[in-house]
Parts: C-alpha cells; sequence; structure tokens
C-alpha cells in the first residue's frame, strides 16, 4: 500500500490514522497501531488517570509518554502540539516535540508561521486539521508546509465544526482545490 501518497509521506505501510483521543491514548495505543503498519497519535492526557498539575508536568508527562513509544517501537507516530487550553504552552510543547524528535505532528487549525517553519526545519511531517474547513485556511495551510490536510464534518466525533455539513461533503468541496493529499477522518 505504499504506492498511497499518505503512507509515503508518512512513511506507513496503511493510510490509516488512529486519532489522538485524549485520555484515551497511550503509548501501548499508539506503538501497537504504527507496528501494524498505521499511524498512531498521543493524546493530551495520554497514558494519565490524573489531571497535571502545572505546565511543566503536562510537558514531562507528554515527554515520558513519547519516550514509552519510542521503546514500544521503532515505527513513526504523533503527536498534536495543542495539548492544552493554555495556549502560552504552545511554543514549550512544539521544543519538546522538536527536541524528543517526534516524526509527525498535528496542528488543530493553528495555523501558526513560526511553528510551522521550526518544525519543517526539523524534518516533522504536519498533518493539518481544520475544526472549520473553508478554502482559505486550506491554503494556508499548504502554504505554511502542511503536508497532509484533515477534513472532517459535523457527523465526527469530539469537537464539532461550526457549519453542519456532514464529512463526505466538506471533502467534495476540497478535492482539485488545494493540492495537499486530504484525509477523511471521524476526529482529530
Amino acid at each position: 500500500m505504499q504506492n498511497n501518497r499518505i503512507a509515503q509521506i508518512l512513511n506507513i505501510k496503511y493510510p490509516i490514522v488512529q486519532a489522538p483521543i485524549s485520555w484515551l491514548t497511550d503509548a501501548h495505543l499508539v506503538a501497537s497501531v504504527a507496528n501494524a503498519g498505521g499511524l498512531g497519535f498521543l493524546a493530551p492526557h495520554a497514558g494519565q488517570t490524573t489531571n497535571p498539575t502545572s505546565n511543566q508536568d503536562v510537558l514531562d508527562r507528554m515527554r515520558a509518554e513519547i519516550r514509552k513509544v519510542k521503546a514500544l517501537t521503532d515505527k513513526p507516530f504523533g503527536v498534536p502540539f495543542v495539548l492544552s487550553y493554555d495556549f502560552s504552552l504552545i511554543p514549550l510543547m512544539v521544543d519538546l516535540l522538536i527536541e524528543e524528535q517526534v516524526p509527525v505532528v498535528l496542528d488543530n487549525g493553528w495555523l501558526d508561521e513560526e511553528i510551522y517553519a521550526k518544525l519543517k526545519q526539523a524534518g516533522i511531517k504536519i498533518i493539518c486539521r481544520l475544526p472549520n474547513p473553508n478554502l482559505p485556511d486550506a491554503l494556508k495551510a499548504q502554504e505554511l508546509g502542511a503536508d497532509i490536510l484533515v477534513l472532517t464534518g459535523f457527523d465526527e466525533g469530539g469537537t464539532l465544526p461550526m457549519k453542519e455539513t456532514g464529512s463526505f461533503s466538506v471533502l467534495a468541496e476540497f478535492v482539485g482545490k488545494v493540492d495537499l493529499p486530504i484525509m477523511g477522518g471521524r476526529h482529530c
């Protein structure tokens, strides 16, 4: 299945991505997906049973979970760079992802030029998921260097878009209008 554009970009066997589901994904799930040929994603509170007590605690816990994944697989995996509602944590998380050489990062529509530049310079692949899919943001993600675009509609799980359009209809709106490979998703 390596002739699939998404599988080639992510260096995986199958174009299957396990979504980062807060509290539910941990190193064992992510490594299992990776070892089976897909791409697993850690999520906020990955492998945790209690809330973090500080930003440093968030970073320390994620670093530990990333290292657990690396001990369980040599295959690619990913981490989103927005892990909490405290957006001051984002630059610290980006630095951590670069330090730990995480192969793939998920951007949930932040579309920050400086962050993309740092991640691309470090050789990290970027999957951009637009929470409210629209062509201007898709083109901006492409311009910033996103490698893959994930589009979801109102029928997805997790955070819901503002428009009540189903995922298949959303996908059809973007085909041929961006050069990025597009993945449909149920939750990212």
